[in-house]
């Protein structure tokens, strides 16, 4: 079989993400954060772990920044109502996906900047659609419709320039490109882990620069400060809610852990 949809996730994965899988699945099965005992802590090691490879793959200086999420769309919702969901101004650009799209129109106050015929935005427009209540700039680093890949090295300069937190949207280029997290000045990356990581499906993540300025997408469902009915600020367990699915993510580790070796594909 010839396969051609690596845009919406690869087919075939390395055979260590599978045996990572099953052995996670049929030998581990603690839940991290709930106990003290030795499965409990194996899970939260196998997430630190899949962190720690995902930081230096990303250049993240925060590792425990990194968080978890189903996929790259609800780490995008997260994000996007976790810096505007109180209001305020956001840029987005035309090239994307609805994943960043929808939120931006359900909360209303927001921009497209508009690309050229071959689908490029031009950093200087979006400078041009900040205004003074501008809160979030967002783009994606490439297309997933026609794979123009986008100038994110400028406009986060221009974010940081105007003191405006910068979301990249790696769906697309996680493991195919390079993601440099302090070369774009990217304050938060949302990633899909099925896609150019080669992990699972139903796998993603969002990187949180400043975690104190993002409200949690959802709250509840952490081991620590359990007796509190206030959210952790602790990372990850602000934005680490309920049970996660562990094996997945130590799955996605092994993928991650392959395009480092071998380079992105």
């Amino acid at each position: 079989m010839l396969y051609l949809d690596n845009a919406a996730t690869t087919l075939k994965k390395p055979f260590a993400v599978y045996a990572r899988l099953i052995k996670s699945t049929i030998l581990g099965g603690g839940n991290a954060g709930r106990g003290g005992h030795k499965k409990s802590m194996e899970a939260v090691r196998a997430i630190v772990d899949t962190q720690d490879l995902i930081a230096r793959l990303f250049n993240i200086p925060e590792p425990q920044n990194i968080v978890f999420t189903q996929n790259a769309t609800y780490a995008l919702n997260t994000a996007i109502f976790g810096i505007a969901g109180n209001g305020g101004h956001i840029v987005v650009t035309a090239m994307e996906h609805n994943s960043v799209l929808r939120p931006a129109h359900r909360l209303g106050n927001y921009t497209v900047v508009a690309a050229d015929k071959s689908g490029f935005v031009r950093a200087a427009d979006v400078e041009k659609a900040v205004r003074e209540d501008t809160r979030l700039i967002v783009c994606t680093h490439a297309s997933n419709v026609c794979g123009t890949i986008q100038p994110v090295y400028e406009i986060g300069r221009i974010a940081k320039k105007h003191g405006i937190p910068f979301l990249i949207d790696t769906a697309q280029t996680a493991g195919c490109l390079e993601v440099d997290a302090v070369g774009m000045n990217a304050d938060m990356i949302a990633f899909s882990g099925h896609k150019g990581l080669m992990g699972p499906l139903g796998t993603g993540g969002l990187y949180i620069k400043n975690p104190e300025s993002v409200a949690p997408f959802a709250v509840g469902g952490t081991g620590s400060n359990s007796e509190s009915v206030v959210q952790p600020d602790i990372m990850p367990d602000k934005f680490h809610i309920g049970t996660m699915n562990t094996p997945a993510i130590a799955a996605l580790g092994a993928g991650v852990k392959y395009v480092l070796r071998y380079g992105a594909q």
